[in-house]
């Protein structure tokens, strides 16, 4: 509320009913809201590149001869 809707409450002359208050805070709740999802969604994303698994190899081997022996 104090972000989006404090100006229009505190304007002198302004008739504003508590359901009037009481949707601009729902409307703040949605927007925090939906920051949230979004900020989480784009932390997903960026583990998901973050998150990667190395392929071990046998120095070894190589077609299918073991030459570790």
């Amino acid at each position: 509320m104090v972000n989006y809707g404090a100006d229009g409450i505190f304007q002198v002359g302004n008739e504003l009913c508590d359901q009037d208050i009481d949707s601009l805070i729902e409307e703040g709740k949605n927007r925090a809201n939906n920051l949230a999802v979004e900020a989480a969604d784009k932390m997903k994303d960026k583990m998901n590149m973050a998150d990667f698994e190395m392929n071990t190899m046998n120095l070894y081997q190589f077609e299918d001869v073991d030459y570790a022996k």
